[in-house]
């Protein structure tokens, strides 16, 4: 059953899929740590620094209950994924559709959630076969 104030998202990053929990600790421990207002982190997270976005998917990822740290998220963007790569602006959209879902409305969290899933994974399907007819 889905649980609006408390929502969960499935973040897909180095083959592991985690399940963050999007409490408002959570958000409470972005906002400081990026020493910003969340809101604006949202609004601008596609264009966040490398650095900032490696500290909030290991704030993100140590709601699991996994001890991970913003340095270790960085090493492995780095040599599996690439900051230049689709693969990267895949994951700022799992970060978009993290504050959009976290911030909206609890009654709406569910339906964006899903639209936004959607979204992204029809956007990785069609990244997919563009790498393969280029290859």
């Amino acid at each position: 059953m889905y649980e609006s104030a408390r929502p969960e998202y499935s973040l897909p990053l180095d083959g592991h899929v985690y399940k963050i929990q999007l409490t408002t600790e959570v958000l409470f421990n972005i906002e400081s740590a990026l020493r910003r207002n969340i809101l604006y982190v949202a609004i601008d997270c596609m264009n966040l620094k490398v650095s900032e976005v490696c500290e909030v998917l290991a704030l993100l990822i140590q709601s699991t209950k996994l001890d991970i740290k913003a340095n270790e998220v960085a090493d492995i963007i780095h040599h599996k994924i690439g900051f230049g790569s689709d693969e990267y602006q895949i994951l700022l959209l799992h970060l978009n559709a993290i504050f959009t879902v976290a911030l909206s409305r609890p009654s709406d969290r569910q339906k964006k959630a899903e639209a936004l899933g959607e979204s992204i994974a029809k956007y990785s399907l069609s990244l997919g076969e563009n790498i393969k007819s280029s290859a």
